[in-house]
């Protein structure tokens, strides 16, 4: 279970989020006025407060007591008198217009590189079958919903079933005996590390690639599914579906396509053969 508001506002407005996303969120909000001020700003620019109003009108969720809670009038009606203004000349009011929309079309632009750029952090779905080193040598309680640090390793079992690690745009599986470690991520970069086993990747063309380094292999997955499978002395990649770049330290990357097995020597040439 995500104990991370920032994570739990990225479910809520991708409208991901169940009844118990939802609850934290509305505990947070009442909680910290700081995140209060960044929920509403990150909401109004990505679009998302008419989705909210719609969402409370139909009691999906209590967003209309969310909102009201933090800022007043937001869904509330007011009783202001309206003031009376002269009357401006055509020319005036479609110069207003273009400047906001020119405001508008810039805010929504930096909101979809955000959205497109910045990777959700790797969290577990799955309750038993593995554990889980941290970078500083301890080991964390393994159960679903644990957010995956850089640094940390993750250990199947050989007894248990394959388990699944989720991604903003799709998901890696581990399957059982295989060992990762959780490399850095970076707003158009992040990287998991096969250390033995195999794993399986399978994402969206809108998500951020994510490149498995198996051996001295990056293999990069973008609008993919490939297993990679470290075995002696090579690192076997099989494409299910589209295409993936391969590339070792002196060696052009290559493109494998669906239906390709290529097995990637450590530390010389590759070659590959057709399913």
């Amino acid at each position: 279970m995500s104990q991370d508001p920032y994570h739990d506002a990225a479910l809520y407005l991708a409208g991901e989020a169940d009844q118990a996303t939802a609850d934290r969120l509305n505990q947070a909000l009442q909680d910290d006025a700081g995140f209060r001020t960044a929920f509403i700003s990150l909401a109004r620019m990505h679009g998302h407060l008419g989705e909210i109003g719609q969402r409370a009108a139909k009691g999906v969720v209590d967003s209309a007591r969310m909102l009201a809670v933090f800022e007043p009038g937001v869904l509330a009606p007011t009783t202001r008198r309206i003031r009376r203004q002269p009357v401006r000349s055509w020319g005036g009011w479609l110069a207003a217009a273009a400047a906001l929309l020119a405001i508008g079309l810039g805010i929504l632009t930096l909101s979809a590189i955000s959205l497109r750029t910045r990777p959700m952090v790797p969290t577990i779905i799955d309750d038993q079958g593995y554990s889980v080193l941290g970078a500083d040598g301890h080991e964390r309680p393994a159960s679903a919903g644990l957010r995956l640090r850089v640094g940390d390793q993750v250990q199947t079992s050989a007894m248990h079933d394959p388990v699944r690690v989720q991604l903003h745009g799709g998901r890696f599986t581990l399957t059982p005996g295989s060992l990762v470690e959780i490399g850095a991520s970076e707003p158009l970069k992040r990287n998991i590390r096969l250390l033995s086993g195999s794993v399986e990747a399978d994402l969206t063309a809108s998500e951020t690639p994510l490149y498995i380094i198996a051996g001295d292999a990056a293999v990069r997955v973008w609008d993919a599914a490939t297993t990679v499978r470290l075995e002696p002395g090579v690192a076997r990649i099989v494409v299910t579906r589209g295409a993936v770049a391969v590339s070792q330290p002196g060696t052009p990357e290559r493109l494998i396509s669906d239906g390709i097995i290529l097995d990637a020597p450590m530390g010389s040439s590759q070659k590959g053969e057709s399913l």
